[in-house]
């Protein structure tokens, strides 16, 4: 996933999420979220993440004292896709508990690169925090059964998923949704992860399995822009798309070529 180097797509972007008011609409992670940092030289979990700044949890109880932290004027985060970037910030906040070391940062933005990384992170994240579980009786797929269950959010996104006969355990999902201009889908069934892309000039409507050109592989990017999506989501859909959600951090993991 390369990273644009531009002035004026940061420019107006920095304007973009500060008039839309999410330039400090931070975003609350769960522990084992494959977003990371370090700082010091150690690995930090990311508490919650905004475009000025996030909050790190260092576990452990032998660790620098307060003053390192608040002198420590770099720190490396790493995204889902293995991307690592660098980043120059300020300290403001530093707590020590018997669970650690919480650290609050802030971005100088001394480079585009910041705002164009943090939105690869923030944007599906955003979009996962406005899915929402869609009553049975609205609509006229037929999907809106007992074993059927439907989620919407912004996007659109729009995310279909079967269910067993015990209610919880999961046969299949599709998720659809617009990721850099372009609608894609990703299928799960049977353990298996298939990606395909919509042609919108064919038309398709995000309540069916629509007749998509399917990858030869599943396309990285498009696995990690809907695994972020899932991070911004509240706890009753993970808790629904676990499995799902457990098969693409497996193959985030196995994967060592997506860039």
């Amino acid at each position: 996933m390369e990273l644009v180097n531009s002035d004026n797509f940061s420019n107006k972007l920095y304007a973009q999420v500060q008039k839309e008011r999410r330039y400090t609409e931070r975003y609350s992670l769960m522990p084992g979220d494959p977003i990371t940092a370090e700082v010091l030289g150690l690995s930090a979990n990311v508490v919650d993440v905004s475009y000025g700044g996030l909050a790190l949890h260092i576990p452990g109880k032998r660790l620098p004292q307060a003053e390192e932290f608040k002198n420590a004027d770099t720190i490396t985060v790493t995204a889902l896709n293995g991307v690592m970037t660098s980043q120059v910030v300020n300290v403001r906040d530093v707590r020590i508990t018997e669970m650690g070391v919480f650290v609050a940062y802030e971005f100088r933005h001394q480079s585009p690169e910041t705002l164009i990384f943090m939105k690869e992170i923030i944007e599906p994240i955003h979009t996962g925090l406005s899915l929402f579980e869609q009553s049975a009786d609205k609509g006229h797929t037929p999907y809106n059964t007992e074993n059927w269950k439907t989620y919407k959010g912004e996007g659109p996104t729009n995310i279909l998923a079967e269910f067993a006969s015990d209610g919880e355990t999961l046969l299949r999902t599709l998720v659809t949704f617009i990721y850099e201009g372009t609608v894609y889908q990703l299928s799960f069934e049977g353990h298996k992860i298939q990606t395909a892309q919509i042609n919108l000039k064919d038309g398709f409507d995000f309540d069916t399995f629509a007749d998509a050109k399917k990858h030869k592989n599943p396309l990285p990017e498009v696995i990690l822009a809907c695994l972020s999506i899932f991070l911004g989501a509240e706890a009753p859909i993970r808790n629904d798309l676990s499995e799902l959600i457990s098969t693409l951090l497996g193959w985030v993991s196995k994967d060592k070529k997506v860039a």
